[in-house]
């Protein structure tokens, strides 16, 4: 099973769809890289479809989908 990895420790690839917490829901989100180029620091916003969740403190990797089974 897959862990909530904290964003403190690492962040997703650039252009990933994560799940992602923000200390009370779960969203579906896209992360979106952003690189401070002067400190070399990378980070970035988890986006919805229309806003950001700019308090996601955990993602995980999305699930794979069920094997068909016919």
């Amino acid at each position: 099973m897959t862990e909530w990895i904290k964003c403190l420790e690492r962040l997703p690839i650039d252009n990933e769809w994560v799940l992602s917490f923000d200390g009370s829901d779960i969203y579906i989100t896209k992360f979106v890289q952003t690189t401070d180029g002067r400190h070399k620091i990378r980070s970035g916003n988890f986006e919805l479809s229309d806003d950001f969740c700019d308090k996601t403190t955990h993602w995980m990797p999305l699930p794979l989908p069920p094997v068909n089974d016919e």
